[in-house]
């Protein structure tokens, strides 16, 4: 059988694991907060996206925030965390992906770098 990715088990083990099929948890100020992830956004999104003017720092909040803007900003968070929160789990999501060459490649590329003695 040919390699196939079966979308609907990573969305599955994905709500499993975060409890949502399209946020990321985040710790701010003690208090767990749901972050869209640009990731799982729809089409639709996208554009809403794309529409915030960049100077609507309150729109950027609202779009990843949904309901808990408000609370989030009289926490004391903005746009700073909301991108902190952003590139950590782009972070986290792209490490976990695992190397994108073989290890054999990698093991070849590593000894070829070590200094020789």
């Amino acid at each position: 059988m040919a390699f196939q990715i079966d979308l609907d088990a990573i969305a599955a083990k994905r709500e499993e694991e975060l409890g949502s099929p399209d946020t990321f948890p985040f710790v701010f100020k003690g208090q767990t907060w749901n972050c869209k992830d640009p990731n799982e956004i729809s089409d639709t999104e996208k554009f809403e996206l794309q529409e915030i003017e960049p100077r609507d720092l309150d729109g950027v909040i609202d779009f990843y925030l949904g309901d808990q803007a408000d609370e989030f900003r009289a926490a004391g968070g903005g746009t700073a965390q909301i991108d902190k929160a952003l590139t950590a789990w782009a972070e986290h999501t792209r490490d976990n992906l695992g190397p994108t060459r073989s290890g054999k490649y990698s093991n070849r590329t590593q000894r070829r770098s070590k200094p020789r003695s």
